[in-house]
């Protein structure tokens, strides 16, 4: 169980993209317009493997704007150890922006 302890006015939204590597789905728990806890799943092989867990710790409790999202991706994906294949940067960014628009309504 990766939602635990969720407050009572946070709200689940999500979101998917398909990259050239394949999918990418984040799942969101926000509240007060951060992002409270996420998951971020695919069907491609980053490396290292843990690099997706290190980009759920650096957006975990960013305010849910695009420019912020974008600006911590970049920090993962700029690391020289951090190679995903046939995705690029923006591929991460897009599920985040379908899962925002969930909260506009």
């Amino acid at each position: 169980m990766r939602f635990k302890n969720v407050p009572g006015d946070a709200i689940k939204v999500n979101g998917i993209h398909k990259a050239p590597a394949g999918l990418i789905r984040v799942i969101l728990l926000i509240c007060q317009n951060r992002i409270y806890d996420l998951i971020i799943t695919g069907d491609f092989h980053p490396t290292p493997y843990q690099v997706l867990r290190d980009m759920e710790d650096v957006l975990r409790g960013k305010e849910c704007n695009i420019e912020v999202i974008r600006k911590a991706v970049k920090q993962i994906f700029d690391r020289p150890d951090v190679e995903i294949a046939g995705t690029e940067i923006q591929d991460f960014v897009k599920p985040f922006i379908m899962a925002f628009h969930q909260t506009e309504k």
